[in-house]
């Protein structure tokens, strides 16, 4: 968006200018197309109507590949979750982490000028303003994709059949409490009615 890129040329044009050099900002910055291919990772595949089986195995290889995408450092916890309740029934802790998981990747590809153009700049104040537009757009790059899978878990949850498992499990057992709360409260009203029948029994042997 020129409007937008205003501000980022005209203090590019000030530095630029108070090296000496020409305050000319159509150059590469203002030329260079303003989105780079970024990196758009895995796609979940459409789970609807698929079984059971295909549908945890899709989520398992895209969970399985948003790892592998991440940085060696930040692998070991998602690794974890991913290994461990794919294949288990501890589907809270696995949703809780991917429904709030953000990605630590670089997205180097989302930047406008990269590092080589960067280290070629004419002095400090330029290279700065690069950077800073590079870290910018690998921030919204990142935020895009990390909200991207989110999305996916939300999905796969929709589909994932150990939560319809679960919740059906949940269902009966809510509703085999319910019929021990019924039971209990008409036992309660029994035992009520037959106390209060046997005080009138007394009293009415009091009476006479």
């Amino acid at each position: 968006n020129p409007r937008r890129r205003e501000p980022y040329d005209r203090s590019l044009a000030a530095a630029r200018a108070s090296a000496g050099e020409s305050a000319d900002v159509s150059l590469t910055l203002s030329s260079a197309t303003s989105g780079h291919a970024v990196e758009q990772g895995p796609e979940l595949i459409d789970l609807a109507g698929l079984e059971d089986t295909a549908v945890l195995d899709a989520i398992s290889q895209y969970f399985t590949l948003v790892v592998e995408a991440e940085p060696l450092s930040t692998r070991q916890q998602a690794d974890e979750v991913v290994v461990a309740d794919t294949v288990n029934s501890d589907l809270s802790r696995f949703y809780e982490f991917w429904l709030t998981w953000s990605s630590r990747r670089q997205f180097s590809s989302a930047e406008r000028h990269g590092s080589v153009a960067r280290a070629a700049a004419e002095n400090r104040q330029v290279r700065r303003l690069m950077e800073a537009e590079d870290e910018k757009l690998q921030r919204r790059a990142r935020k895009l994709y990390s909200s991207r899978v989110r999305e996916a878990a939300r999905r796969a949850r929709l589909f994932d059949p150990r939560v319809r498992q679960l919740r059906e499990r949940q269902h009966r057992e809510e509703a085999t409490e319910a019929e021990i709360r019924a039971e209990e409260r008409l036992l309660e009203e029994a035992q009520r009615d037959e106390m209060r029948a046997t005080r009138l029994l007394a009293a009415r042997m009091e009476d006479e």
